[in-house]
């Protein structure tokens, strides 16, 4: 390896290492020397020296080279790290699917790296939440404060009030985000391509807001899944074949409660006690075994035949629809 060489490998290291800390103050709200020193392995003069360098980067206009100001970050004292600027704009931007991505992996530094990957084909999305949605209701989380939205729901029209996120999942090709309402004084489940804006509060959640609070997410679910015995036997040897399954064997799996009903409803599983709804509708090809157990589960309204089975136990009972 000639000089240049080592240099310009020199400056791709440091470009991570840039890059890293960018994405800690737009997705966690704060970060400290030691975050560089423990993910990159580095000295701590090293990891001093990036921060001078982001700082540098990020100066604000007209301020000296002296103890330059930065319009991303800011040290604070009582807490001994950097915390994101209310300024803050991200010095290398982001799409949305890969601030998702880079959320779902434990090790954050080996994905920010420009990789060539093997190529992955999925479907286009006809929307996508706006990555600064995303970016704010993340720091949130990370810094542990109440955010301020202004939210469209389909019942209530637009409406601005106070979240305490704390956790998000995927459904359907959608992002949600759980968080505890403090209009309605309930955990709920907020889609992201609802929201219009987000502002991070400097209130701190209330006792009541805690995700151990949620009991909906703390709940978890254990679904059988079957090839639904409306298909023939052809189809549901398919099925069996495609999921591994012996012939009296399920699909078993554990989804948090306030998850399921989503869940169910994107693998277009049959939930009615007595199977019309795969019937009705041969898009349903598997079929949950044990109904039963989606009941006091909030999520359960979106799962397919939910309603009709509801009914079903009813009018079995001889009550009155």
């Amino acid at each position: 390896m000639n000089v240049n060489d080592a240099e310009n490998s020199k400056e791709l290291q440091q470009v991570k290492r840039l890059r890293f800390l960018d994405f800690l103050l737009g997705y966690r709200g704060w970060f400290t020397r030691q975050d560089l020193i423990e993910q990159f392995k580095i000295a701590p003069a090293g990891a001093t020296k990036d921060i001078a360098e982001y700082k540098l980067l990020t100066k604000v206009e007209g301020s000296s080279c002296e103890g330059d100001i930065s319009r991303n970050l800011e040290f604070d004292d009582s807490q001994k790290k950097y915390v994101t600027s209310d300024t803050y704009v991200p010095l290398y931007n982001l799409k949305f699917s890969s601030a998702i991505s880079l959320l779902r992996r434990s090790n954050v530094e080996g994905s920010l790296g420009a990789h060539k990957s093997i190529p992955i084909e999925t479907p286009i999305k006809l929307s996508n939440p706006k990555v600064e949605i995303l970016s704010n209701l993340s720091r949130c989380i990370g810094s542990k404060k109440v955010a301020e939205i202004n939210f469209h729901s389909a019942n209530r029209g637009k409406s601005t009030r106070e979240i305490s996120p704390h956790s998000f999942f995927e459904s359907e090709d959608k992002w949600y985000v759980r968080a505890y309402c403090h209009k309605d004084g309930e955990f709920k489940s907020f889609k992201l391509s609802r929201f219009e804006s987000v502002i991070s509060t400097s209130n701190k959640p209330p006792l009541e807001s805690e995700p151990i609070k949620d009991d909906q997410w703390q709940r978890w679910v254990k679904l059988q899944i079957i090839p639904h015995d409306k298909l023939d036997s052809g189809d549901q040897s398919a099925l069996r074949t495609e999921f591994d399954l012996e012939l009296e064997e399920c699909i078993e799996i554990k989804v948090r409660a306030a998850i399921c009903g989503y869940w169910l409803s994107h693998w277009k599983v049959d939930c009615s006690p007595d199977g019309k709804t795969g019937e009705k509708d041969k898009h349903y090809q598997l079929r949950l075994a044990n109904p039963e157990t989606l009941y006091d589960v909030e999520s359960a309204k979106l799962a397919p035949g939910f309603i009709e089975e509801e009914k079903f136990y009813k009018d079995s009972r001889g009550q009155s629809r």
